[in-house]
């Protein structure tokens, strides 16, 4: 009896997905490019973007690299005394930069944006959108 279902693709598949989103996000940023869009430009059904990758803040950091949840990462700004959270910024930072799972990737995030434009809009974006909000939105001041 053959498999009942959809196919899940193949390595080609997830890394059509990841170059496309690498794009559209570079040209229209976070907020502006939908899970749609990129399946649709990818010519595949959009369920492989939640297969790949759970969801669009998913792709996004897969197609970065970030070695870290940004939800998890502004918990950690943001618990504490607010005179203090520049120090605990860069304390989270320099903790990821230890930790020789997460070194290598941060680093290659850094060249990259250093020497590559669409990465560097990318990282921006990535830093912006996700980790900046989610540290703004938790914080009791503007």
């Amino acid at each position: 009896m053959p498999p009942i279902g959809r196919r899940p693709g193949s390595a080609d598949t997830r890394t059509a997905l990841l170059d496309t989103a690498r794009k559209r996000f570079a040209e229209n940023g976070y907020d502006r490019t939908s899970v749609r869009d990129i399946a649709t430009a990818a010519g595949v059904d959009p369920a492989l973007i939640r297969h790949y990758f759970g969801n669009k803040e998913g792709l996004f950091r897969a197609t970065m690299g970030w070695p870290f949840d940004p939800a998890e990462l502004a918990a950690r700004i943001v618990d504490g005394d607010l005179e203090y959270i520049g120090e605990r910024l860069t304390r989270v930072f320099l903790t990821l930069w230890d930790q020789p799972e997460s070194r290598g990737r941060l680093e290659a995030i850094l060249r990259g944006a250093a020497t590559h434009e669409e990465s560097a809009t990318l990282a921006r974006q990535f830093i912006q959108d996700q980790l900046y909000h989610l540290v703004a939105t938790a914080l009791p001041t503007p």
